[in-house]
């Protein structure tokens, strides 16, 4: 696609200085070939537009090539691209137009929209051709235009899309229940600690859920409908139903196209679901056998091979915490911290932390305590994210317990108040909390080893009803705190009792 060097000109004019610096930074450190980043400084550096100076002071060979790779990563930055198959691609391109219409480049944003609605209606994402109609005829008739909405309805109206819109109000009933269910879970955290959550949950897809499938007559439609009932009967503790659904999904695309040449994303989405559900219930037949499925699977694109890549890697170092024998662990766990190094800048935020637990994890279990802290450096950037204060609490905690295995008491003192004071501060001052903070603050005042078996043992009662409360349940998934304890009363090895 060509480039009009004045349009990429005006889009690096409309950015902000830390959106520059954040570009320069991101593309600085993932391409070995600098050059595209020379012209975004050059173009970025002029006060007026001035290609012919631009090339004689650069001198660079394929100027036109380096030009659209150049615009293409500006658009991919600004709309913060994921790259999770062709609805992931569309909603992408929406989100550009939407950037570029913002920035007042609507001759930009208009190319942009009409790409999109063709996708769409190649691939019948029906909702998103209607979506996009409207935002085309936005654009084409002016941005404030106020008889919009009616010469909208009227067009559908006169041409007959009756059927179309009939399909459109389908797939958009399931739209918006994954829409609530997405926001829900960011809204409430990662890992439903709160009460409140899961009822606010359980009565806002129940009556969905019971529903059935059955007045949904797409595909799309169904396969949301799957994954809703599966996260809401996962969230009532019902995992038998959650994995039937997971499976049904799975099963779906499968159905759909055996061959997955061009279905990477949803499969790779679909057995991320399956697989969350059996490490919730310690599946680990179930784990391994879809992870060698995705060991296996050879995408054809850098886009797809990252998207598999970042749910086998999650779950590849999840499942090597359990299985201490397993042969090919250090194998797959070098592979798997290689690409979380590696690739960093491409994996969605929430796996990237579970990823990092993981590997660290598996550090302790290997009695590799100072690598276990230089792995949890990586997640510093997000303790202040709301999104994630569940799993960062949960970290903050193990990171305490590392620092106790190192035997570094006076470090450990410090990082407790730290904690005790981000606790308070994000409202993360749940019993399990209170439970391991003060057992380690009572440890410290105490060399006598036998009274610390005593503060560890009256540690492990307080923990047996823990274990049974939905709210701490998935915290002893991310790490067994009772086995550790276990493990320090008996003098045994962590990956001895890694299951208890």
């Amino acid at each position: 696609m060509k480039t009009s060097s004045s349009e990429l000109y005006d889009l690096i004019k409309t950015m902000s200085e830390n959106e520059r610096s954040g570009f320069i930074e991101r593309y600085s450190q993932a391409s070995s070939s600098p050059e595209y980043l020379k012209l975004f400084k050059a173009y970025a550096a002029q006060k007026k537009f001035d290609e012919e100076r631009i090339k004689k002071h650069l001198e660079l060979k394929n100027f036109e090539r380096i030009k659209i790779y150049l615009h293409k990563n500006l658009l991919s930055y600004l709309s913060m691209l994921s790259n999770e198959g062709v609805e992931q691609e569309i909603m992408n391109m929406i989100s550009v137009g939407n950037v570029l219409a913002e920035r007042l480049l609507v001759q930009q944003s208009l190319a942009i929209f009409k790409k999109a609605r063709k996708l769409a209606l190649k691939k019948e994402y029906l909702h998103y051709v209607l979506i996009l109609d409207q935002k085309i005829h936005h654009h084409e008739t002016g941005l404030l235009n106020p008889v919009h909405a009616d010469h909208f309805r009227f067009k559908y109206k006169k041409e007959g899309f009756d059927p179309l819109v009939k399909r459109i109000e389908m797939e958009l009933e399931s739209e918006i229940y994954l829409l609530n269910r997405r926001l829900f879970s960011q809204k409430n955290s990662t890992l439903m600690r709160s009460k409140e959550a899961r009822k606010e949950l359980k009565n806002t897809f129940e009556e969905y859920v019971k529903a059935g499938e059955h007045p949904l007559m797409t595909f799309n439609a169904r396969i949301k409908f799957y994954i809703v009932s599966a996260y809401y009967y996962q969230q009532l503790n019902q995992f038998d139903k959650a994995i039937y659904f997971f499976q049904k999904s799975v099963y779906a695309f499968e159905n759909e196209n055996p061959n997955p040449t061009e279905n990477y994303n949803n499969y790779a989405v679909a057995y991320h679901n399956l697989m969350f559900t059996y490490s919730r219930v310690k599946n680990l037949e179930g784990v391994r056998a879809v992870l060698d499925k995705l060991y296996v699977m050879k995408p054809r694109t850098k886009t797809h091979r990252t998207v598999i890549m970042q749910s086998y890697v999650t779950y590849e170092s999840n499942y090597c915490k359990y299985v201490y024998d397993y042969p090919l662990r250090k194998k797959r766990l070098a592979e798997t911290e290689r690409y979380f190094l590696n690739y960093k800048n491409n994996i969605h935020k929430q796996l990237y932390l579970q990823t990092c637990i993981n590997l660290s994890i598996n550090y302790f279990i290997d009695k590799k305590f100072k690598k276990a802290l230089e792995i949890l450096q990586h997640v510093s950037e997000y303790e202040s994210m709301e999104y994630y204060k569940d799993m960062v609490s949960v970290m903050k905690v193990y990171r305490l317990i590392i620092y106790m295995e190192m035997g570094k008491m006076e470090l450990l003192s410090f990082a407790i108040r730290n904690t005790y004071r981000h606790m308070l501060k994000h409202m993360q001052y749940f019993e399990f909390e209170k439970v391991v903070i003060e057992t380690l603050k009572r440890i410290i005042l105490t060399n006598s080893v036998k009274e610390q078996n005593k503060i560890l043992m009256n540690a492990a009662e307080k923990f047996k009803d823990l274990k049974k409360s939905p709210d701490t349940a998935q915290v002893f998934l991310i790490f067994n705190f009772s086995g550790w304890i276990d493990c320090k009363v008996r003098n045994k090895e962590y990956h001895d009792l890694m299951n208890i």
